[in-house]
């Protein structure tokens, strides 16, 4: 009910989305997501896949594979030696075979691939397929299934083995775990770290051009102009902006439901060429062919401003 009313505060039911954006059937899981490293791995080949199915991403590493397989064979032999466990389990074992079942099957989407190879594609009403679309990157409904496999592992290590070889088999696929996807995790961490994102908000406030701006008094808004700037960049000048008293005409969202506005708005700043508003473009060519005075910006962008920057 909780979850129902924020979403409700945050217009999740206003029906003003886009229920068919790109990626509907393509940002969707691969049936060897399990264990397809995508670059994560460091003893792992990637195996094939569609580009677009990144949002499925869902390698276990080594080491919980390593940890998946040791429960399965010690489970087979917990229902060798006792059968009643199956009858005494059994309605906790189809609740979890169901669930991840069906995360499974909305997770790969209408059009499934194993590999580069397509499986199905089922062709579905379009109201169901306009319901299922609202998730766009169905791919993300795996991961439930990554943290049951982890704790099934864990568990039933624990439960069949007395403590001390448990602790042996738990560390060892610990260290296979991270043998396997310690590098990009120190890759990772220093893309994401503090310093890096200070680094990156550091070239903005050095920015000559930039500089220039703040001085301006005229100046009180930046309109983004180009739609392929990446989302980080975009966040990054947008607070650059807000940061600095200055406007924005936009920002970055997972989902918009005001395109047309935004475009609207954005045709009336370029036609009215006003001297209280800079442009921001991804290239250089599309900013001087609105006629702007054109400047370069870190990340390889460019400012577009009608008058001379003093």
């Amino acid at each position: 009910g909780v979850a129902l009313f924020t979403m409700w505060l945050f217009g999740g039911f206003t029906n003003l989305t886009y229920n068919d954006i790109f990626g509907f059937g393509l940002f969707s899981y691969n049936l060897n997501g399990l264990i397809n490293p995508q670059g994560w791995s460091f003893i792992l080949n990637d195996l094939p896949m569609i580009p677009e199915q990144y949002e499925g991403f869902s390698y276990l590493g080594l080491g919980v594979i390593l940890l998946v397989l040791i429960s399965i064979v010690l489970l087979v032999i917990w229902f060798i030696k006792d059968k009643g466990i199956l009858k005494k389990h059994i309605n906790l074992m189809i609740s979890l075979f169901l669930v991840s079942l069906l995360r499974v099957f909305v997770a790969m989407s209408p059009r499934a691939y194993v590999g580069e190879y397509l499986l199905y594609d089922l062709k579905l009403p379009s109201f169901i397929n306009e319901f299922w679309g609202i998730f766009r990157s169905t791919g993300r409904f795996i991961w439930p299934v990554i943290h049951i496999l982890m704790l099934f592992g864990v568990i039933i290590v624990v439960k069949r083995l007395n403590w001390k070889v448990s602790f042996i088999i738990l560390s060892l696929c610990i260290l296979v775990q991270i043998i396997d996807i310690g590098g990009i995790l120190v890759e990772k961490n220093e893309i994401y770290s503090l310093n890096y994102l200070i680094n990156e908000e550091y070239d903005l406030y050095k920015s000559d051009t930039l500089n220039r701006v703040l001085k301006n008094d005229k100046i009180n808004l930046l309109v983004f102009v180009s739609d392929n700037l990446y989302d980080s960049d975009k966040v990054l000048y947008a607070e650059w902006a807000i940061k600095n008293g200055l406007k924005t005409n936009a920002y970055h969202f997972a989902r918009t439901s005001f395109d047309e506005l935004l475009d609207d708005h954005k045709v009336k700043f370029l036609e009215e060429k006003d001297e209280s508003n800079v442009f921001l473009f991804t290239g250089e060519s599309e900013c001087v062919s609105y006629g702007f005075n054109c400047y370069e910006l870190p990340s390889k962008y460019f400012l577009g401003y009608i008058n001379e920057l003093n």
